[in-house]
């Protein structure tokens, strides 16, 4: 079950009150991949996931709306065997959604404004832990990504209004295999990538990357090591422009949350 949680009403003495809701119901021998929350300029949610077969059966990847009236609309966007073993979803300035999924032949596709789907590469991206990600940023141009096959690899997602199209982005070092990733814009539009990784020589880390002004090689390095990383997440706080992160770490004995964020000369951490 995708699960939608709606404050319908103010808080009182700092206490929201959470309205919890069935966006969709699954069908019989499968199951539901990792969903991607995005709103609308007009503060409406939608949610794209996919519903999995564990029976060799066909897979769908799903767009879902909350309407007006509180109730959630689905809409099948692509279905088809081994399809959508994770998607991402993102509005461009027109409110037109781009879905973008990764698939079991390693192959990516994309759906712009609930079109057909279209090929974004034809392979290459990692099956084994898919990463996706589609979002835009501030001068309204698609900055998606996803993992290779490659150890430490990501690659653009592109989209000029009517066509996607994939390319090269960087590479990461000392990585055994990326287990997942989230990526924002800064106000230059500039990209910048948070990674759960597997190191070289042992242990889980995250990986800063960040795109340089004018194009060129990617700076990259390891942030943080722990026994255990089990989470990543990257933002840009909109009144500075500067990028904030959060993640996980288990020691076996105790986990932590941890709060990180660039200054302007160095990235400040607090465990949460």
């Amino acid at each position: 079950v995708v699960l939608s949680t709606v404050r319908p009403t103010a808080s009182i003495d700092g206490t929201p009150f959470w309205l919890v809701q069935e966006v969709a119901a699954n069908q019989v021998d499968h199951y539901i991949s990792t969903p991607t929350l995005s709103f609308d300029h007009f503060g409406t949610p939608f949610v794209s996931w996919s519903s999995v077969s564990t029976a060799a059966g066909n897979n769908t990847v799903h767009l879902s709306q909350r309407g007006s009236l509180g109730l959630w609309n689905t809409r099948d966007l692509a279905t088809a065997n081994g399809i959508g073993l994770r998607t991402s979803l993102s509005f461009d300035r027109s409110e037109r959604p781009a879905v973008a999924w990764v698939n079991t032949d390693t192959s990516v596709q994309g759906s712009f404004n609930y079109a057909a789907a279209q090929s974004i590469a034809a392979n290459g991206a990692s099956a084994s832990s898919p990463v996706i990600s589609l979002s835009y940023d501030l001068a309204g141009v698609q900055r998606g990504m996803f993992a290779g096959m490659s150890a430490g690899s990501l690659s653009a997602i592109n989209h000029n209004g009517s066509s996607f199209s994939s390319g090269a982005m960087t590479s990461l070092s000392g990585i055994e295999s990326l287990l997942d990733a989230s990526m924002t814009t800064d106000d230059r539009g500039l990209r910048h990538v948070a990674t759960r990784v597997n190191l070289m020589g042992g242990g889980m880390g995250i990986t800063l990357s960040s795109e340089p002004v004018g194009g060129g090689t990617w700076s990259s390095s390891i942030f943080t090591t722990a026994a255990s990383v089990d989470g990543v997440d990257i933002a840009r706080d909109p009144t500075d422009g500067r990028i904030g992160f959060a993640y996980t770490t288990f020691d076996n004995i105790t986990s932590r949350l941890f709060y990180a964020k660039f200054d302007g000369f160095q990235i400040q951490t607090t465990q949460i």
